[in-house]
C-alpha cells in the first residue's frame, strides 16, 4: 500500500502550492548515531520562499490526575465538627528537550518543479529515550520529531512543512552477558535460629527488547534451613516515576510473573532454567489524546501490564526495569532471600510505509547536506536557535528571513505574483 505523498501529506494551507514530505532511512537512531534520510518537494507553483530549513524537536509530557482534599468546618446538630472532601485534579507539564532549526538547502531561484534533497546530522548525546505510557491516573509521553518546512518572506502565506517522528535510542551501557549473584539469608526470629539458605542466580543479560524471552537459571540450597519455601519466582517489575507541576506519581508495576514449585527443608532444588515471555511493545498515539477529555480517560484507565515501553531517564520521566527471583519462606518474622537484576528495555524500531510519489515524478536531486550542530548547542532548550547548527550547503544566508526585512516593492512582487488565486488575501 504505502502513504501517497501526492494526497496525504498535503498541509491545508498550503495545498495550493504542492506538498512536502520527509522520510528518514530507518524509524529508530541511537544517540551519537547519525541520522540520514530525504526531503522531498513537490512544488506545483511558485511559492513565495527560496530557504528550507529542518527543524528537530523532542518534548516530554506528563498528565496525573491526583486526588487532593480540603478540610472545612460544619456545623451538625448544633455542634461544629470538620469534614474533609476529596475531589481529583489534573496536572500536566511539558519540557522541551530540544528544538533546534538549521538551515538545510538555499535556491537562488526556486521554480516549480521536483525536488529531492538528501540529508544526514548525528543526533546528540544525553538524550533520553523516546517513551509513551498510559496507565491509571497518570499519562507519560516522550517523542522527537523532525520538520522541514519552506519559510515564507511574506507574513500572511503559511509555512510549507510536515512532520516525521523519530525513535530516539540511548545505547545500552555495561551491557552483560552471564551475569551471575549469589545470596546467603539468615533466618531467626521470634527466639528461634533456622539455619540459613543460599540462592543462586544466572541472569541471561541485562538488555531486552519487547516481546524477547527473558532467561534465569536458578538454584536454591536449603540444606542448612529448617523451613518450608513456599515457591521461586521470576518476575519483571517496572519503577516508573513522574512529576508534574511538582506533583509525584511514584509506582512499581508488576509486568510478568513466573512460579516454580519450592524447596522443602533441609533440602536442594536441582538448577532450574526459567524463560519468560516479555510482552509486546505498543505504540500509541499521544497526539489523539490531545482531543479526549484525559481526566475522565485517566480515571478509567487501568495499569496494563499486557504492553512493555522502553526504559528512559528524563527530566519529568523515569522509567527504569529489574528482573526479580524471589524464594519467600514459610516462617515467622523471616526474611525473603531476593536477587534482583536491572535490565534495560529499549524500544524497537517501526517500519515506513513506503512513499507513493505524484504522477511523472522526475526530481533534482541536491548533494546530501551534512548537518552539524555547533558547540554550543545545549540540550533542554526553551526556545528555537539557528546559529548552534551548520550545513556544508550555504550558498544563501543562513538566518530566517523575516517579512519586515524585505522592501516594499519586493513584497508586492511576492504577494502579486507568488500566490495561487485561492490563497491570496
Amino acid at each position: 500500500m504505502g502513504s501517497d505523498f501526492s494526497k496525504s501529506k498535503k498541509n491545508k494551507d498550503t495545498s495550493g502550492y504542492g506538498q512536502i514530505y520527509c522520510q528518514t532511512d530507518k524509524s529508530a537512531y541511537f544517540t551519537g548515531e547519525t541520522v540520514t534520510g530525504r526531503v522531498y518537494l513537490n512544488l506545483i507553483t511558485p511559492y513565495p520562499s527560496n530557504q528550507l530549513y529542518l527543524m528537530i524537536r523532542g518534548r516530554e509530557a506528563v498528565h496525573l490526575v491526583i486526588e487532593e482534599s480540603e478540610t472545612e468546618e460544619v456545623e451538625s446538630f448544633g455542634e461544629k465538627t470538620t469534614r474533609t472532601n476529596y475531589y481529583d485534579v489534573l496536572y500536566k507539564e511539558k519540557h522541551e528537550i530540544i528544538k533546534m532549526i538549521v538551515p538545510l538547502y538555499t535556491w537562488p531561484n526556486l521554480s516549480p518543479g521536483h525536488y529531492t534533497i538528501p540529508f544526514s546530522f548525528m543526533l546528540p548525546e544525553n538524550l533520553p529515550n523516546s517513551f509513551h505510557q498510559e496507565g491509571h491516573r497518570h499519562l507519560a509521553n516522550i517523542s522527537y520529531t523532525l520538520q522541514p518546512f519552506l519559510q515564507p518572506l511574506v507574513s500572511h502565506i503559511p509555512k510549507m512543512k510536515c512532520k516525521q517522528p523519530l525513535v530516539v535510542r540511548q545505547p545500552v551501557k555495561n551491557a552483560q552477558e552471564g551475569h551471575a549473584r549469589q545470596v546467603t539469608t539468615h533466618f531467626s526470629g521470634c527466639c528461634s535460629d533456622d539455619g540459613y539458605n543460599v540462592l543462586t542466580a544466572q541472569f541471561e543479560k541485562n538488555f531486552y527488547a519487547p516481546g524477547e524471552i527473558a532467561q534465569v537459571i536458578l538454584d536454591l540450597d536449603n540444606t542448612k534451613c529448617s523451613l518450608h519455601n513456599l515457591r521461586m519466582t521470576f518476575t519483571l517489575n517496572q519503577k516508573l516515576n513522574l512529576t508534574a507541576k511538582k506533583r509525584k506519581h511514584n509506582k512499581v508495576l508488576t509486568k510478568v510473573t513466573r512460579n516454580l514449585q519450592g524447596v522443602r527443608p533441609e533440602c536442594a532444588s536441582e538448577t532450574k532454567l526459567i524463560a519468560m515471555n516479555l510482552p509486546p511493545f505498543t505504540n500509541d498515539d499521544y497526539q489523539q489524546t490531545k482531543s479526549l477529555d484525559l481526566k475522565k480517560l485517566l480515571l478509567k484507565l487501568k495499569d496494563n501490564p499486557n504492553c512493555l515501553n522502553s526504559a528512559t531517564r528524563g527530566k519529568l520521566i523515569s522509567s527504569e526495569y529489574y528482573l526479580s527471583v524471589t524464594c519467600p519462606m514459610d516462617g515467622c518474622c523471616v526474611a525473603t532471600p531476593t536477587i534482583t537484576c536491572p535490565i534495560e528495555i529499549y524500544s524497537p524500531e517501526f517500519e515506513f510505509a513506503p512513499v507513493r510519489a505524484p504522477e511523472n515524478w522526475a526530481p533534482q536531486e541536491i548533494d546530501c547536506v551534512n548537518v552539524a550542530f555547533g558547540s554550543g548547542i545545549n540540550i533542554n532548550v526553551d526556545n528555537m536557535s539557528v546559529k548552534d547548527m551548520t550545513t556544508n550547503q550555504m550558498p544563501g544566508p543562513a538566518q530566517i528571513i523575516i517579512d519586515n526585512q524585505l522592501s516594499d516593492a519586493r513584497r508586492q512582487q511576492f504577494s502579486d505574483n507568488h500566490v495561487p488565486q485561492n490563497q491570496r488575501f
